[in-house]
């Protein structure tokens, strides 16, 4: 026979019958990227319409039939193309039907993509920059002055490329302006943003990393598990992250945020056996490598651990399933699944355990998360399941998904009981639920 285990993971956070909620494809914009919002509205959509209004887009959804907004509360996803946007700032003011109130609001930001006669990096500058050094490259350019949005830069270096300190600025984008040695004066609008790191992030700027595990833990069997991460900077320039998940004493602002350039730094991961995200600024998260082993020191003869993956935003799992196929469950083994989930909302999660021999009731299990203030930014929502033991050599398929429009990933780790080895199983496709 056939294993089913159909498992209901709930966020702790609902939509009011008012409530909107706005996502953008892609998350991350830029100026060559057209883009789509997608609202979750509790009333079906008849129809919208969209105005531009300078950097005001005003969205007005025309609701379907009544009875279609009554509870119980679904979401049901419009989708509505807003167009192509030259780099900037803007805002989002969603209104339904014959309220007079706006239902929902949402700011992004546009960076420009196309390559301009100098480039500064990094884009992403925090309010205080405390010593943040920006590096300009000019090409053939000689560069006689600099200026951030109309004031002077001091203490202009030249190694390799132009390199000078980055001013303290309020929130928001800023126009950097380069007056050449030939008298030339040349400027480049909307060249840094500057953010504050004491604030929420915008995920229109900034995207989450997950690690799946960073943690210092004693297991079954005299186990003594350790995260062991890494993390390089690849580019000539310094780059700012968001937040911090190497787990040193930090005295003075920054400390793990910062990377130098051609840097990189390793550490023994701790205070997040449930995941945590390093949030990097987009357009130079790529330039970020990285490495997570998970190892038993009590049995460092028999192996060096199991690298698990850390994952990258696109790489993480929208609006269809997670299929982790080949799964053993073999007695000989200890297998948990371990699910997470960034954003909030009431969505249900299904798993379904396929190609076993037997029916196992529905099992209803809730994703947590314990953090408070500006860390929940980092922290996913998460949730796990223990596999029960199949047969000798038997195994099973696993698919999953997360409620609409929210990142999600997951993993098996399968855990040999004599000798504590660890193997990873990954998701790879989508679809494939019966």
């Amino acid at each position: 026979m056939m294993l089913r285990i159909a498992v209901s993971l709930l966020f702790t956070v609902s939509l009011a019958a008012q409530d909107v909620r706005i996502t953008l494809d892609p998350p991350g914009p830029t100026s060559l990227t057209p883009i789509e919002a997608h609202l979750y509205v509790v009333c079906r959509t008849e129809s919208f319409t969209v105005d531009r209004v300078g950097n005001v887009v005003k969205i007005h959804i025309v609701p379907g039939l009544s009875d279609l907004c009554d509870p119980p509360v679904f979401n049901n996803l419009t989708l509505v193309p807003i167009g192509t946007f030259p780099a900037g700032e803007y805002r989002i003011e969603v209104t339904v039907g014959a309220l007079d109130s706006i239902a929902a609001t949402r700011t992004f930001v546009v960076r420009n993509a196309a390559r301009g006669a100098f480039e500064i990096h990094p884009f992403a500058v925090p309010t205080q920059p405390f010593g943040l050094r920006l590096r300009l490259d000019a090409g053939a350019l000689g560069v006689a002055k600099v200026f951030v949005d109309d004031v002077q830069v001091t203490d202009l270096t030249v190694n390799g490329a132009y390199w000078f300190p980055a001013p303290a600025h309020a929130r928001g984008l800023v126009a950097v302006k380069v007056e050449t040695n030939d008298g030339e004066t040349i400027t480049l609008p909307d060249a840094l943003y500057y953010y504050d790191h004491v604030a929420p992030f915008d995920t229109s700027v900034f995207e989450r990393i997950l690690f799946p595990v960073l943690f210092h833990s004693g297991g079954a069997h005299d186990s003594e598990w350790v995260s062991e991460a890494a993390i390089k900077n690849t580019k000539p320039w310094f780059i700012e992250t968001f937040n911090d998940v190497v787990p040193f004493e930090c005295i003075d602002y920054p400390c793990g945020e910062r990377s130098a350039p051609d840097s990189s730094i390793a550490f023994s991961g701790a205070g997040y056996p449930q995941g945590v995200a390093l949030i990097a600024p987009r357009g130079e998260a790529d330039h970020l490598a990285f490495s997570l082993r998970v190892r038993d020191t009590a049995r460092q003869a028999e192996g060096y651990g199991t690298q698990v993956p850390v994952v990258r935003e696109r790489d993480m799992f929208v609006n269809g399933d997670l299929t982790l196929l080949d799964v053993p469950i073999d007695p000989r083994y200890r297998v948990k699944l371990r699910i997470y989930a960034f954003d909030s909302g009431e969505f249900p999660v299904f798993v379904l355990v396929d190609g076993a021999r037997f029916i196992i009731d529905l099992h209803h299990v809730s994703l947590n998360r314990s953090c408070s203030g500006l860390e929940c930014e980092a922290i996913p929502w998460y949730g796990e399941l223990d596999l029960p033991p199949g047969e000798t050599n038997e195994r099973v398929n696993l698919y999953f998904g997360v409620g609409t429009d929210m990142p999600a990933w997951g993993f098996a780790s399968v855990t040999n009981n004599e000798t504590q080895q660890v193997t990873i199983v990954t998701p790879d496709g989508q679809g494939g639920r019966q």
